[in-house]
């Protein structure tokens, strides 16, 4: 049994993820999806249940779909892909990883990160343009000492934090590039496979007919069905749980949390205060040093109170999603690892007192997700649900 992992957020789960998944049993592996639970990198609520997430998943080709927990899930990227990468490699099984990529071309991705991890770069780039964005500043700096302009792509940003991950890790895991097809990840427009931003945008918007052509029929089933019983979740139903919380806080308050430094926790508080809508909460925070993703991610981190000398590698996973070839990789998990996965999560207190501190976290988040609903649920909603477990293994 050959097994890739997929670390992914399926925010929706679409055609292009469809795609990878495909390519990727055609070289004749399993597929393990190591999924964003409730809430995404960009620091925002999943558009729709993690369960029907990966339900969908697996519909579509997914064996097997195991939870990147809070806050992983919402970490950098560099933070978000080595957890996905370390929980790969913790369950003891997986061989390769596969990942979309603008560039494509895994040789040339590998001598990229060998060469910003240089002591050489690593020295230029902390001393160079520090009042410009980071991806500017790397760019600036290769340019400067390897005499060319890296080929890389937005998915290629990410792509390199898992090579950098599998290195650091002295993973033996094999890295798989699969050539990106359609809009880039964060694009409105473009040919080919519609984004994933794209799609949530035509979601919100109510043109449920573009989505339907967007995502394979098992996502659209979940989406329509979510759709229909109020429970699409959305990012500016933020505004009043964050501007509660900021508006009481000064800014040493935010201290310590993960994502957020002085200058930043300042500017979260200041624009709580004079902000009278989610839009003008991040805009009024944003500088050329601070993305809104970076914004989101630290304004999530800080109401959730996660604390940045807290956080260590992911001590546990959960269940979300199988067929039957699923169900024997995780007999196969069980019996080559001792990293927990969690099939229930009301037994989370059985696995220890680390799995039970940890999943304190994932708690929070589960419950803040529930209020950002069309009709908001109980906090502990999606603690009630099971893993999707298919009949047999689906074929594509």
């Amino acid at each position: 049994m050959k097994i890739c992992a997929v670390i992914c957020e399926y925010d929706p789960f679409h055609s292009g993820h469809e795609y990878l998944i495909k390519r990727v049993k055609a070289m004749g592996y399993d597929v393990v999806c190591i999924m964003s639970g409730s809430f995404t990198q960009r620091g925002t609520p999943a558009v729709i249940s993690k369960y029907e997430r990966a339900k969908a998943a697996v519909l579509c080709g997914a064996n097997l779909v195991l939870e990147l927990p809070f806050p992983y899930c919402s970490l950098g990227a560099a933070s978000f892909a080595e957890a996905g990468v370390y929980i790969a490699e913790k369950l003891g099984c997986v061989s390769a990883l596969a990942f979309g990529s603008e560039n494509g071309n895994v040789e040339e991705l590998k001598e990229y990160v060998n060469n910003i991890t240089t002591e050489e770069f690593i020295s230029c780039f902390e001393n160079e343009g520090k009042d410009e964005r980071f991806d500017k500043r790397v760019g600036d700096v290769y340019k400067k000492l390897f005499d060319k302009q890296p080929r890389i792509g937005s998915n290629d940003l990410l792509a390199t934090e898992y090579l950098k991950a599998l290195k650091k890790l002295k993973s033996s895991i094999l890295p798989i590039a699969i050539k990106r097809e359609g809009q880039d990840f964060n694009s409105k427009s473009g040919e080919g496979f519609s984004s994933a931003t794209s799609i949530r945008k035509k979601l919100f918007c109510g043109d449920l007919e573009y989505v339907k052509q967007a995502v394979p029929a098992p996502s659209y089933e979940m989406i329509d069905k979510n759709v229909r019983d109020g429970a699409i979740a959305r990012e500016e139903r933020l505004f009043l749980p964050y501007t509660s919380v900021f508006r009481m806080k000064e800014a040493a308050d935010l201290f310590g949390f993960a994502e957020i430094n002085e200058e930043l926790a300042s500017r979260i508080v200041c624009s709580a205060g004079s902000s009278t809508n989610y839009v003008d909460l991040i805009e009024n925070t944003k500088t050329k040093m601070f993305s809104q993703s970076r914004i989101r991610r630290a304004m999530l981190m800080a109401f959730t109170e996660v604390y940045v000398d807290k956080i260590s590698s992911p001590v546990y996973s959960v269940l979300l999603g199988a067929d039957t070839a699923g169900r024997k990789i995780l007999s196969q998990i069980t019996k080559n690892s001792d990293f927990t996965i969690i099939t229930k999560p009301a037994d989370n207190g059985f696995y220890g007192e680390k799995v039970k501190d940890a999943f304190k976290l994932l708690l929070r988040a589960e419950a803040l997700w529930a209020l950002l609903l069309d009709n908001p649920r109980d906090s502990a909603v999606n603690m009630r649900l099971s893993p999707f477990i298919a009949e047999g293994e689906n074929e594509i």
